[in-house]
Order: structure tokens, then C-alpha cells, then sequence
């Protein structure tokens, strides 16, 4: 992701959530999403809906709702000293159909879980809007995997998840 552009990154896999966790896995309304980021963000809450391939492991998305901002405030040094990372809690009211993933909007963030630039993550380094049509997704690389503004701690837990 270049640095100050907005782009839309979809959760594509739900860290330590087994069996597909980042999938909704019914209709209805997320009520509060819960993060664990390494500095201070924002960014806006999106709901996509993505086309599998298994041509060359290709997916489509498109953004089908937008919800609100949100701002966190990261961690401090004391939780980087004791790997007792702050979870963050944000009530929302944002309705998603079952199959739908959780995406985010923004120019960087510290809130993902990315190893190793796998497909864990669905970086489109412009921003998907709603309404929009399916857009596949360009071919990862290490500098639109895990944008994020400087940490003081590397080894900061990131992730982003419903509870």
C-alpha cells in the first residue's frame, strides 16, 4: 500500500478462529468488534463479499456496506514490556449476510494479522466502494501485505475480529 492512499483490506483469514472464523456464519448485525493493534489509527469498517478462484488462487471482492469510523488508541509500553496486549472494544450496529467478510478502509493501519505476506489478508491498494463491481485483487507483495505506521515494538500482536 503507498504510503497515504486509501485502500480496502479484507480479512482473509480470522486469526485462531478454526473452521473458517472469518466467514459471518449467519445473517444478522455485528454488535462490537474487538481489535489488538500495535500504535494509535483509525479506519472505517467495511463489509465485502468475495469470489473464490482456484485459477492461480485469484479472488474478486466487492465492498457491499460501509459502517462506521473507528479510532484506537493502540498499545502502551507496559503492554509491550509484558506481552499483555490491550484488547479494544467498539460498539457498532452494522448489518451482514452470512458469507460476508469484515474489511477495513484506510491508508495504514497496525491493527492486522499478516505473516509472512501469505493470503491471509485481501489488499486492493485502491479503495473498494459500495455498490461497486467484483474487483480482483493484484498479486500480493511484501509492501501491500502489512502497511503500518511505526511501532515502538515490532513484535506487537495485530488483529481485528468479531467476538
Amino acid at each position: 500500500m503507498a504510503p497515504g492512499k486509501t485502500c480496502t483490506i479484507i480479512e482473509n483469514e480470522a486469526r485462531y478462529r478454526p473452521d473458517g472464523g472469518e466467514l459471518a456464519p449467519k445473517t444478522g448485525t455485528i454488535k462490537k468488534i474487538r481489535l489488538v493493534a500495535g500504535g494509535p489509527g483509525s479506519f472505517r469498517l467495511q463489509i465485502a463479499q468475495v469470489k473464490r478462484s482456484t485459477l492461480f488462487g485469484t479472488n474478486e471482492a466487492k465492498v457491499v456496506r460501509n459502517g462506521p469510523v473507528i479510532h484506537y488508541s493502540g498499545q502502551t509500553e507496559a503492554n509491550f514490556d509484558e506481552s499483555n496486549f490491550k484488547v479494544e472494544s467498539f460498539n457498532v450496529s452494522v448489518p451482514i449476510h452470512k458469507g460476508q467478510y469484515l474489511a477495513i478502509k484506510t491508508t495504514a493501519t497496525s491493527a492486522l494479522y499478516c505473516a509472512g505476506g501469505g493470503n491471509n489478508i485481501l489488499t486492493y491498494s485502491s479503495a473498494l466502494t459500495p455498490g461497486g463491481n467484483y474487483r480482483r485483487r493484484p498479486r500480493p507483495t511484501a509492501a501491500t501485505c502489512c502497511s503500518a505506521p511505526p511501532s515502538s515494538n515490532p513484535r506487537a500482536v495485530s488483529d481485528i475480529g468479531v467476538p
